[in-house]
């Protein structure tokens, strides 16, 4: 499984790289884009040390640069060996993205480029990328993302399965989703929402009754799997749903006949 690493100084993101390496991971993204362009390279260098050459390490702008400001990082970035960039630049610059893939050694993946499974199709044929982004709640549930991955196989273009920050109820379905389907499994995932949340990297340090659902898929060394029960194995803590609900009533919009 993959980890990501939130921005902040060099030292302190090559440290929480080396606890998810001991924990595990076998990759590892750096975000960068809300520091100055050389802490960001310091922060990548300084996880590459720690780490070692073994460990995939992927970068995400989230399109924070422009065309000429990503040409000139990613020069300065290639000697780290980077399995590849995520959305260097604005996701409507596809053409950006493919001047930019074919002027760097690191691979290009495109996320907020891809909101569709014909999104797919165009970033392809504008040569703008190497891989794309899976997330489940971006393409709207199972139905379309099984299409989406039908699309990816088809076009033999590889995929990385993220998430957002969220519950089991988020990872779940995922975690289903990349055993389930050919494609999807022969990637990486990082859908890691529980862990996140709960502030840990293994679900045998989460506590039953902290969590929505009374189950929580494995997450542990590394691995993740779905839950061996019927559906998504997940069933609503009422407990900790009340606690979270909050007290304000809820507000009805009427709208005009």
């Amino acid at each position: 499984m993959g980890w990501v690493l939130s921005a902040g100084e060099p030292d302190d993101v090559a440290q929480r790289a080396r606890r998810a390496v001991d924990n595990g991971f076998v990759q590892l993204k750096v975000k960068v884009g809300r520091h100055t362009y050389d802490r960001d390279v310091a922060s990548v260098a300084a996880v590459r040390a720690e780490v070692g050459d073994d460990v995939r390490v992927v970068l995400d702008a989230n399109g924070s640069w422009h065309y000429e400001t990503a040409l000139k990082m990613l020069r300065r970035l290639d000697p780290y060996g980077l399995d590849f960039v995520e959305q260097p630049v604005p996701h409507n610059d596809l053409e950006g993205m493919a001047r930019l893939r074919n002027k760097v050694g690191t691979p290009i993946y495109a996320d907020e480029a891809v909101q569709e499974p014909q999104d797919l199709l165009r970033v392809v044929k504008a040569g703008a990328a190497d891989g794309v982004i899976l997330k489940l709640q971006k393409m709207g549930g199972l139905t379309k993302a099984r299409k989406f991955l039908a699309v990816a196989e088809m076009l033999d273009i590889p995929i990385l399965s993220s998430s957002l920050v969220g519950s089991t109820f988020e990872s779940a379905p995922s975690a289903h989703l990349m055993v389930s389907n050919r494609w999807a499994s022969n990637f990486i995932t990082e859908s890691t929402g529980p862990l996140v949340v709960h502030g840990t990297m293994n679900t045998s340090e989460i506590a039953r009754d902290t969590d929505l659902s009374t189950e929580i898929p494995l997450f542990e060394s590394g691995v993740t799997a779905p839950l061996d029960k019927p559906g998504f194995g997940l069933e609503l803590n009422e407990a900790v749903f009340e606690r979270c609900r909050g007290s304000e009533p809820a507000r009805v919009a009427r709208l005009p006949v």
